[in-house]
This record gives C-alpha cells, structure tokens and sequence, in this order.
C-alpha cells in the first residue's frame, strides 16, 4: 500500500531526525561525565523513579524533565547512559519538529539534512536539551498557529504553553511572550475576526496544559508551598543564573590563548552579536514586508517571536551553553529569511546565510562537543559507573576510584555523607542519598534556610563530609564558605580534617568530631 505524499514526507523526515540523533547518541553518548550540572539532574531523577517529589524533597528543576526520565526508567534504567537515552529521545522530538518547520522552506533533502546536523551541534550540553527542545516546539507551534489560526490551534498553542512551565517556568514564560507576540501579529496581519474568542480558546489551554503542575499542588502535601517558596527564593535573589560579563568580540578576553581556541572563542562571541542583530533585522521585516506567502513566510515570523525572549536565557549568563540553548529558534529563522524576501533556494543570498551558519557553527562543535573535546583532544579510558560503560579522562576515573574508596574503607551504610558544593554528580557515583534538601550549593543563602540544613545534617548522622573550598566564576564571594558561611562554621566547629591523598586541590575529607 503506498503511502499518501505528506505522510511519506513526514516518516522519511521522522527517519532523517532519528538517523541523526542515534549517530550523535553513538558519537557521545558515553563519553565524559559532569560532576555538576549533569548531576543535578541525575541524582533528581534517579530519587524520582525511587518515588520522592521533585522540588519538595530534593532541590530540583521544574518537575517535567524528571518526570519524562521516569517515564523510560523501566526502559533505560537510571544510571547515567539511561538518563542521557532518555534525554535523546525528547532531543530526537525537538529534531523532528524541527525538520517539520524547515520542510517548509527546504526542499531538498540534503538542505534539511545539514540543517538537522546544525541543529544538533548547537543543542548541548546533553542535560540541558529540555531548553533548545522546547524552543524548537514553540517555533513549531507558532508555524502552526500562523498557518490556521483557529480557535483549535490558539487552544493547543495554549496547551503547549503550560505544558512547557512543566518542564521550565522559564520556558513557559518565553512560551506564553512569544504567543502574545504570535497572536497580535496574527490578529493584525492576518485574521481579525473572532478575535476574542481565539484569545480564550488560548487562554482555557494554558489551564489545561497546566494541569499536571496544579494536580501535584493539589494531590501532593507540602508541594504547593515548596514550588511557591522556590518561586519567592528566585524574587529575593532577583536572578535566574550567577551572571557572566557579555564575551563581545572586541573584548580580547581569549587573545592569550591558542590559535584553534582564539579562533573557536571568536565565533562564540561574534554568535552574541549576530544573534540580537537577526532579531532586529526580522523584526523590521515582520512589520514591512508583505505577506504573499504565509505558509513559507510564517517560519522566519515564528522563529523571531519565539528567539527574541531566549535571548534572555542566553544574557542571563553570557557562556557557549547558555547561547546554545537559545539558539534553534535563530538558526530557524536564519534558514526561513532568504523564502520570506522571496529568494529562491539556490539564490547568493541563501547559500550566504546557509555558509555563515556552517561556519559560525565550527567553534561552539570545537569547544563543546563531547565526542572532539574529551575523545578526541583528551585521551580517555573505559570506566564503568553502575554497571554502564563511560569513556572519561584519566583525572575523572582517579577521583572517582579515590571517592569509592573513601567511602568503602571509612564510611558506615548506616553513617551519612555529605558533598558541597558543587558535586551532586558523586551521590549516584556512590549510590549515597544527600542527606540535605539541597544538592547544589550556588548562591548565597539565607540563614534560616542554613538552619535547615545544618538540622538535615544532624538528623541524617552526618559523620563524614567531602568539602570544597573553591571558587566559582573566578569569585571570592562565591566559595562555600561566604555563601553558606553558617553551616562552613558549623562544619569547621563539628568536624576534623582527615588526613587524605587524591582529592582535587581545595578539597578536603572531614570526619564528625567524637
């Protein structure tokens, strides 16, 4: 039976995003391992498929990504390989989607392939894929909506909005700005009518989509005020992220360092000026040029609606993540701009813009990419953690074997251990649960939320600490010992050092006082 063109066009672009996502799963999936960022979700999921509430009972991300990983643990399991599997499959859901949009302004398969392969070598690191996913679904949706906007469609866009604060309260907030934006462009550039009823249709489906987050705050004692007391703790704080100065290109921050790494930088920066400047330029565009050919034209109108807010996330802390993770809706819109003026696929203008991405694309795949970082420039060595086999440096697999051994020659089961601050990564390596709500030690911290966890500490018989002394950013103010500056004398009057060999520098191993 042959299949109907558009749903033979949709499964071979469905086989196109899962040819590229399991090929970049092979090239890196196990390669390296984060004693940080990655660890804070791992630790998170790993306590979520054992049956304890994200934000509640563990510091956490928005409960969605946890949820997600749960939701292929019978699959995958929840050692590291399996958490990062079951981000792939929610990468493989942002490819498709993605190829779904360009689809509309590409139409050689060969195009979409390298606009699939870019896309993925901008949505990293591997933990934080929930963010360009998401980004490129609002796109998606945005194409959607802009195609028919129906009563329909504004409701499903609605959806999408509550459904993305799931899995981030910030992406649901760039969601919802960049359907306000969508729906004013489409009551002022393409449809007037009913225009009320199309904004409460989008309106009833924020609530419907937000209902997994109101069902935990009504079925689950005490996460309804946990998720408000986060909410209020980032208010008092009055930021998102610990704040990085915008790397510009005329700063000369990387003239010091190697020509591969000074040339890799300089793309990074140029991305922080050429990002805002396209969404300037399609702004002018949205609002002067005709709309002759709304299908194509909608992906460029889409793609800036949404790109604009993740600017936000990409300033908030001005690093290669931070603007990889903002940067689909950009590349989208990069793809869709030579269609909307009118430009033919193989005109100058096209091949310019398709060129400049290829190339401002080669320092970030430089820089970050697992597979050229820690494989290819660093020499790495097979290692198991929890039965999964990791290809990790040499210095990684020491510092793990020196922790085990810590704990197999000193540590009791039934004695607690505590890590701080910036390593939520060792718990799972250790198979140890954090014996404090809080697992990631960042920003400085109110006293009475220091009383708890010195109350944590003492309740889960904490005999044995691994505690650091370092810098974060390079930032005095930011070592555990001023930002946490309670529980550091609470540590220093309670516990002894131990005498200790292999921990890196900064680091010490302190036992309970008897």
């Amino acid at each position: 039976m042959k299949l109907p063109v558009l749903e033979r066009e949709v499964l071979l672009t469905f086989l196109l995003a899962l040819g590229l996502v399991s090929v970049n799963f092979w090239l890196q999936g196990r390669v390296g391992i984060n004693f940080s960022d990655e660890g804070f979700l791992w630790y998170g999921a790993a306590q979520t498929v054992a049956g304890q509430v994200p934000v509640r009972d563990f510091q956490s991300y928005d409960p969605g990504r946890y949820y997600w990983i749960d939701l292929w643990s019978p699959v995958f399991g929840t050692g590291l390989v399996g958490v990062r599997l079951a981000v792939a499959v929610f990468h493989l859901g942002g490819v498709f989607l993605g190829l779904l949009v360009v689809r509309q302004v590409v139409s050689s398969w060969w195009g979409r392939g390298i606009v699939g392969i870019l896309l993925i070598a901008w949505m990293f690191p591997y933990y934080k894929i929930f963010e360009s996913t998401i980004a490129i679904a609002a796109v998606y949706v945005g194409v959607c909506l802009l195609e028919c906007p129906s009563r329909r469609r504004h409701f499903l866009a609605g959806v999408f909005v509550g459904g993305a604060t799931f899995f981030g309260r910030n992406l649901g907030l760039y969601s919802f700005l960049a359907g306000v934006l969508l729906i004013a462009f489409s009551h002022l550039r393409i449809q007037r009518e009913a225009a009320l009823s199309r904004l409460g249709a989008w309106g009833l489906g924020i609530g419907v989509g937000s209902l997994p987050l109101l069902l935990m705050a009504l079925v689950l004692p005490g996460f309804a005020q946990a998720f408000l007391e986060s909410v209020l703790w980032l208010v008092q704080l009055g930021a998102t992220n610990l704040p990085l100065p915008v790397p510009w290109p005329w700063s000369g921050r990387h003239q010091n360092y190697v020509a591969g790494d000074r040339l890799a930088f300089l793309m990074v920066e140029v991305g922080f000026v050429v990002v805002p400047l396209f969404f300037l330029i399609a702004g002018y565009l949205l609002v002067r040029y005709p709309l002759v050919d709304r299908q194509r034209q909608s992906v460029l109108v889409a793609s800036a609606c949404v790109g604009v807010w993740y600017l936000q996330h990409a300033f908030s802390r001005a690093d290669l993540a931070h603007l990889a993770q903002s940067l689909p809706p950009f590349l989208l819109g990069v793809v869709a701009l030579p269609t909307f003026v009118g430009a033919r696929e193989n005109s100058w203008l096209n091949r310019l813009l398709f060129g400049g991405l290829v190339v401002l694309t080669i320092g970030p795949v430089y820089l970050a990419s697992s597979f050229v970082r820690v494989c290819y420039l660093t020499p790495c060595v097979p290692y198991e953690v929890q039965g999964e086999r990791l290809w990790i440096r040499p210095a990684e697999r020491d510092l793990i074997e020196r922790l085990r051994r810590i704990v197999l020659e000193r540590v009791q089961p039934a004695e607690g251990i505590f890590i701080a601050p910036h390593w939520p990564t060792v718990y799972r390596v250790l198979q140890r649960p954090s014996p404090t709500w809080q697992i990631y030690f960042l920003f400085p911290e109110r006293l009475d939320r220091q009383e708890a966890i010195i109350a944590d500490l003492q309740k889960n018989n904490v005999r044995w600490v691994i505690l650091g002394d370092v810098t974060l950013d390079r930032r005095e103010d930011l070592r555990f010992r001023h930002t946490h500056s309670f529980v550091w004398l609470f540590l220093m009057r309670n516990f002894t050092p131990v005498e200790i060999t292999g921990l890196p520098s900064g680091y010490q191993l302190l036992r309970k006082k008897d």
